[in-house]
């Protein structure tokens, strides 16, 4: 009987903690972390792949949060400050595979150029270019 009287009140619309719902939004949290860095180190390193796979998580990350915020549970609070998160590592990302995508339509016919001629200098700026190493003119490496 004493422990009854410890209980804090049960009203009947008062909604449960749900785990699974939780558990979404842990898995959402980590998907928007990854688009939020994909995005920008795409433009770095690993180009159009890595943005499309930072794509493909805000993507999914995204629907996540939504199907979250349909459920009015006590996790659409936290879903619905996550989605502009989300939205905006959307946003990042796809300028970011956007510029990498234009990058390499206007690098591969140069690339095919030079795969055919052999002449890879037109790849690097001008005096850039790496050395074949047949050089006896003393200014190599190792002399």
């Amino acid at each position: 009987m004493a422990d009854e009287n410890n209980l804090p009140p049960h009203t009947p619309n008062q909604q449960q903690f749900n785990y699974d719902d939780a558990r979404e939004l842990r898995s959402a949290q980590n998907l928007v972390i990854a688009a939020s860095i994909t995005g920008p180190v795409s433009m770095i390193i690993g180009g159009v792949f890595l943005g499309v796979i930072g794509l493909v998580c805000g993507i999914l990350a995204f629907r996540k949060i939504r199907n979250l915020m349909r459920n009015n549970g006590p996790m659409a609070l936290m879903a619905k400050r996550l989605q502009t998160a989300c939205i905006v590592a959307l946003v990042v990302t796809a300028i970011a595979l956007v510029l990498n995508i234009i990058y390499v339509v206007s690098v591969y016919p140069l690339m095919i150029e030079a795969l055919e001629t052999g002449d890879y200098s037109k790849l690097f700026p001008e005096g850039t270019a790496p050395s074949t190493g047949g050089s006896n003119s003393g200014n190599s490496t190792w002399g």
